[in-house]
């Protein structure tokens, strides 16, 4: 992911966690309609289990 000149890297093994602290940092969830976050975090974390 690459926000506003920052970049994180996620893989394989991040967690729902991880994703979680990183959407909070960036501020995803204000910026986007929660709608599309909600989404966006049922594809990645189904791909985790």
């Amino acid at each position: 992911m690459t926000v506003n000149d920052w970049t994180a890297f996620c893989g394989s093994d991040t967690t729902a966690t991880e994703l979680s602290v990183i959407e909070s940092v960036f501020k995803l969830r204000e910026a986007q309609p929660s709608s599309i976050v909600d989404e966006m975090r049922k594809s990645l974390i189904d791909s985790y289990v």
